[in-house]
């Protein structure tokens, strides 16, 4: 009568090894693409309402307010030029947010204000 010894073999636990840390190695790359994900969106978004936030600043401005400017606040730049015509004022608004390391935002809308 002969003892069979129960376990695993040298060969089949560095197998599971090397499969189990291909799963990490996975989930890990996953975890960095979603954070940078979601690092990004939130950029967008604040990026969306600094540009709402600007825009209707200068809508509210009396028309004779309105000229050529920059503003700065935050992590967002505004600037913007004025080109006059006979019966209304075109802005050309251009917003920069966020910085090149975590993400730059960079929008342009244009309004045009009647007299």
């Amino acid at each position: 009568m002969s003892a069979q010894r129960g376990g695993f073999t040298l060969v089949e636990v560095m197998v599971a090894l090397f499969f189990l840390s291909l799963v990490v190695m996975s989930l890990a790359a996953a975890t960095d693409y979603a954070n940078r994900v979601v690092t990004r969106s939130r950029t967008e978004l604040a990026a969306q309402q600094f540009l709402t936030l600007e825009t209707e600043r200068l809508r509210l401005l009396d028309y004779a307010q309105l000229q050529d400017g920059k503003r700065t606040r935050g992590r967002g730049i505004a600037q913007w030029q004025v080109v006059d015509s006979s019966t209304f004022r075109q802005v050309l608004l251009e917003t920069r947010y966020g910085t090149p390391a975590a993400g730059l935002v960079v929008d342009t809308v244009v309004i045009f204000r009647r007299r």
